[in-house]
């Protein structure tokens, strides 16, 4: 975790991860060490970010009438989203890394037949 532990928000919770790391033997107390010492500042704000698009998405395709345009509308603030929520974690996402989320999680197709 290089990259998170970096960062404000998790550098103290990362320094308790590595201070219990030699305390802990069992690979899932580690992991829910992590998520609650480290991840948990870094989701809430993943969280606020999913919020704020929701409520924009809400508001954008309201006052929209046309539904191509809302299914543009959507398709440009998920990409929007997506890319905040991997800056917050660390990453630097481009277009194809985008893309690929996107399939990931419209597995069924039902996101892509819509555009």
């Amino acid at each position: 975790m290089p990259s998170i532990s970096s960062q404000d928000d998790t550098c103290r919770g990362s320094q308790r991860l590595a201070e219990k790391q030699g305390e802990f033997f069992a690979a899932s107390t580690l992991v829910i060490l992590a998520e609650t010492g480290v991840l948990q500042k870094l989701d809430d704000r993943a969280d606020k970010v999913i919020r704020d698009a929701a409520l924009r998405i809400v508001m954008e395709t309201a006052f929209v009438p046309w539904p191509l345009a809302d299914v543009l509308l959507v398709f440009l603030s998920s990409m929007q989203m997506f890319r905040r929520i991997a800056q917050i974690y660390g990453s630097r996402p481009g277009v194809v890394a985008s893309w690929t989320l996107t399939e990931g999680i419209c597995p069924t197709g039902g996101c892509r037949s819509s555009v």
